[in-house]
């Protein structure tokens, strides 16, 4: 109902601040926006031929993808220094609440549904849910000199200068990641990625210049995957959705209990430094994976199922310490910033062939370089704005199951990403507009940690943004993948999408 009424032009009540009364202040935001995905290519064959990775290609012949509703809220009341935050989302997408496109029973992984249906699941995580996302209680006061900050309950708390790396930085250790929002919306920036978590933390304000900050976190979270079947799914055992893997034709390994960390010793630590326009930090922190590793085995007993050889589960490693630093500073008007971390066990690739397989661990080093620059107007925009950011990582040692470790993955690998936006203000009374170009590309290697940054493979994105009277927002742009089929899994699913939202 919002959105219709938001479409039709009609002002509905209370934007904003509800209330506000000497150090009372109450605030409620809501925005209701609608996406649309089409496809703009068809399947290709050699990406269909795998049966454990075609089914998110093999439901959507050309046509739309989604038609997704969010609507998302944020309450904020606050007295003096002290106050509560709380903010939720939901969605609706109908795309994924009826039949699909699959024309292969054979090759579909999932048993509880037919083949041309989304499991409940995917129903659920793609179509039709809702969450709490932020629920925290805050509060900033004098102690002995020092201004200390503390937060209570879910909220997201993001260390270091990842600027859309955020798998292969410092704050991979504090948050899991909503891939699902990193596929329909490519090179959203990391830190609008990374999803709350409860935990308790605190910063400490020693002296201008100086300060110490930790955590520990009272939940375990894992990272948002696509849901199996779905549009940007290249993977049909994992995570939503995954119910069997497919070793030959009428021969399977089925799903059993995930191996879940628990979350219990996630916890850091860090101390910031202010010197001149520079900004340093020091961060050691521990936490447990939210990104699984696939294991199998053959059946401990008689085989149940029909066609049953054996099982798979998902593993989450636990314990991976993290040591880092990260600097941010000023050249001009330019904002310049980087991080290095080393990663001591960190789960490494897996290996996806049949046989028993454990966890390949391994120590890594990560660093990444970004780079964000502004131009003023002149006679060709209004502004011009380029955020860009090199990354690389690198396996030092392998420290468990060698054996199990993706033998295709190298020992170290580099990627890229930007965008460039250009603003141009008032072109029509309260109407701006801002064209842009964004694109990811890997320059080398294949990473042992991250399965994305793969040399020969990435995207690009062109498109255009409109802003009237601040509140109203649209937004048109299509999707390339680089890459061949042999390399890249997207590289059928080039997209056209569109996007309008309304902030009450």
């Amino acid at each position: 109902m919002m959105l219709a009424c938001a479409l039709a032009g009609v002002e509905t009540a209370s934007a904003g601040e509800l209330w506000s009364d000497g150090d009372l202040s109450v605030r409620l935001d809501t925005t209701v926006q609608f996406t649309g995905l089409r496809r703009l290519g068809a399947r290709q064959q050699r990406l269909v031929a795998n049966p454990n990775g075609d089914d998110g290609d093999r439901n959507f012949s050309s046509g739309d993808v989604s038609n997704r509703t969010d609507v998302f809220s944020e309450f904020d009341a606050d007295y003096g220094a002290a106050g509560v935050r709380l903010s939720g989302a939901g969605w609706y997408d109908p795309v994924y609440r009826q039949r699909n496109a699959n024309d292969s029973p054979a090759t579909f992984n999932p048993i509880s549904v037919p083949h041309n249906r989304f499991t409940r699941a995917v129903q659920s995580l793609e179509g039709l849910d809702g969450e709490v996302l932020d629920a925290f209680v805050h509060d900033t006061f004098d102690l002995g000199g020092a201004q200390v900050g503390v937060r209570l309950g879910r909220h997201t708390l993001i260390w270091g200068e990842s600027l859309f790396f955020g798998e292969n930085g410092i704050a991979i250790g504090q948050a899991p990641i909503d891939f699902i929002k990193s596929n329909n919306v490519p090179n959203t920036p990391a830190r609008e990625l990374f999803l709350p978590v409860n935990q308790i933390s605190a910063s400490v304000q020693l002296r201008p210049g100086l300060s110490i900050e930790f955590y520990d976190q009272l939940e375990w979270r894992q990272d948002r995957m696509p849901g199996v079947g779905s549009y940007f799914s290249t993977t049909d055992i994992l995570d939503a959705g995954g119910e069997r893997f497919i070793a030959a034709p009428g021969q399977f390994l089925y799903r059993v209990s995930d191996q879940q960390p628990g979350a219990g010793g996630q916890f850091g630590a860090a101390v910031h430094v202010t010197l001149g326009d520079a900004d340093l930090g020091v961060y050691a922190l521990r936490y447990n994976a939210r990104s699984p590793v696939v294991t199998m085995a053959g059946c401990t007993g008689p085989c149940g199922l029909p066609g049953q050889i054996g099982t798979y589960r998902l593993v989450y490693a636990s314990g991976i310490d993290v040591f880092g630093a990260s600097a941010s500073t000023f050249l001009g008007n330019d904002n310049l910033a980087g991080e290095v971390s080393v990663r001591r066990g960190a789960p490494l690739l897996a290996r996806t062939d049949l046989g028993p397989s454990s966890l390949p661990r391994g120590d890594t080093v990560h660093g990444q370089v970004s780079i964000v620059a502004e131009r003023p107007a002149n006679a060709i925009w209004d502004r011009a704005t380029l955020a860009a950011e090199l990354a690389g990582n690198a396996l030092l040692r392998t420290t468990a199951d060698s054996g199990g470790r993706d033998p295709t993955t190298t020992r170290a690998a580099a990627a890229v990403q930007g965008k460039l936006t250009f603003d141009y203000f008032h072109v029509l009374p309260a109407l701006d507009l801002s064209p842009f170009v964004a694109a990811a590309y890997g320059i080398v290697g294949r990473s042992s940690v991250d399965p994305e940054m793969v040399a020969g493979t990435g995207n690009i994105t062109i498109g255009i943004g409109a802003t009237f009277r601040s509140v109203w927002h649209v937004e048109v742009r299509a999707t390339d993948y680089i890459g061949s089929a042999g390399i890249q899994p997207l590289a059928d699913r080039s997209f056209f999408a569109f996007n309008v939202r309304r902030t009450f």
